[in-house]
């Protein structure tokens, strides 16, 4: 990994802590030290009852946070920091900091010096509990494992099955609710890597050249869910990944996937928008190869949508 790539890392992972409580302005009253720090000493780290969902930005005497400072010009506050064994965070000697929001390295002996350090607002520990999703706990105790595994051993592939689903309003344009029954695609390896990347072509026009239009874009299959506690999403990093992500193409450069009426697109246009792809992984191995191709997402899965009073028939 190179420096500068080490240097995003941090800032990235920095930027993962600074929650909104970090940056919203403190009152005078607030306290200077987090809530989650200070559960973080109280309890004894590594060695206390919180070990099970600790990360590994809690080591056996210290733990990351994020410290915000007074002003923008961090290293004036520097030196008071040293002095109680507190470290920030450097790459290649510049410190890593969003703003007067700046990584560090907190020794639990120093926690309660903090307060009383110059130029600090707010200190606050990177970890976040690593709260277990509710199917985690359930899937098991409701069969969902046995009967993901029926389909295939009985044969079952969905085919001939109408599902009415009574829920809140969908996104009809989802990805995920259409088919993949349009052609096959070859695609150019731009960068002669012999695996498929962000930004290699689909050949849409099958010339076997890498035409305007034809650069592949990433669709992230980014899963969301809260609890009382906060707002999380999974998967939102504009990486692909095989057998997860969708792929497509922005044939006018506008930097997002257009879709629907309000873009120009009907019911005659798959996917009704700009062309949406997923990997044909002959191999499962996780990548496509230079051999495979890509599918064309095309029909709707969708019949109707019931809306109150108002019902749209597809093809109507």
């Amino acid at each position: 990994m190179t420096t500068t790539t080490l240097k995003a890392f941090a800032i990235l992972i920095l930027l993962g802590v600074v929650t909104p409580g970090t940056l919203v302005a403190q009152s005078n009253d607030s306290p200077v030290v987090g809530g989650r720090a200070r559960l973080l000493v109280e309890t004894g780290g590594l060695d206390g009852p919180l070990a099970p969902i600790l990360d590994e930005s809690v080591g056996s005497d210290s733990f990351g946070a994020s410290i915000r400072f007074q002003t923008a010009d961090v290293s004036r506050w520097e030196a008071g920091l040293d002095a109680i064994g507190v470290k920030l965070h450097r790459v290649d000697g510049e410190l890593v900091c969003v703003g007067r929001v700046c990584g560090a390295n907190v020794p639990f002996s120093a926690l309660d010096l903090l307060a009383s350090v110059p130029g600090i607002e707010r200190v606050e520990a990177a970890w976040r509990p690593l709260l277990r999703r509710p199917l985690a706990d359930t899937i098991s105790e409701i069969g969902g494992h046995t009967a993901h595994d029926l389909g295939p051993a009985l044969g079952l592939t969905g085919e001939g099955v109408l599902i009415a689903d009574f829920d809140q309003p969908i996104d009809f344009f989802h990805p995920a609710f259409f088919n993949a029954d349009g052609d096959f695609y070859d695609w150019i390896d731009r960068n002669g890597n012999g695996t498929f990347d962000v930004g290699d072509a689909i050949d849409l026009n099958a010339n076997g050249v890498a035409d305007e239009g034809e650069s592949a874009s990433v669709l992230d299959a980014t899963e969301f869910w809260w609890d009382e506690f906060d707002f999380y999403e999974e998967n939102n990093n504009g990486s692909y990944q095989v057998n997860r992500d969708w792929v497509y193409l922005d044939l006018n450069n506008n930097g997002r996937r257009d879709y629907g009426r309000s873009a120009g697109f009907s019911e005659s246009d798959a996917t009704y928008g700009e062309p949406l792809f997923i990997a044909d992984d002959i191999d499962r191995d996780e990548r496509v190869d230079a051999d495979e191709r890509f599918i064309a997402l095309g029909s709707s899965k969708l019949s109707a949508l019931v809306w109150g009073e108002d019902s749209y028939d597809r093809g109507s």
